[in-house]
């Protein structure tokens, strides 16, 4: 084998592997953001929830069952979500959704 098909050949592996590392930490900024959303909106929805003026206006049952839902995310979020999907982070984000809007929009 010629030394410029070796060289060649290694030049190609290293960009092969500089592209898997760059897909890779794409990957990870996304799963990331993902995770910064999550954190955003239930702190989003704790305010609100913990705010005097929209929490007269909220059903007790409809606040605490709200409340109950936000805890159980923060102590996922806090307990070791950090080797989550994206998809993950984006379906609990949804899971808080359907239970806040239709209560806060409501309020």
């Amino acid at each position: 084998m010629s030394l410029n098909r070796m060289q060649s050949g290694m030049i190609n592996h290293l960009i092969r592997e500089n592209e898997e590392y760059e897909n890779e930490e794409g990957i990870e900024a996304e799963r990331q953001q993902a995770k910064n959303q999550l954190e955003d909106y239930v702190n989003k929805l704790r305010t609100s929830v913990d705010d005097p003026t929209m929490s007269k206006k909220m059903d007790a049952g409809d606040k605490a069952k709200l409340y109950t839902q936000i805890v159980d995310v923060i102590a996922w979020l806090n307990g070791g979500s950090e080797l989550a999907s994206l998809e993950t982070y984006a379906q609990k984000k949804q899971e808080l959704a359907d239970v806040a809007e239709p209560m806060i929009g409501q309020s």
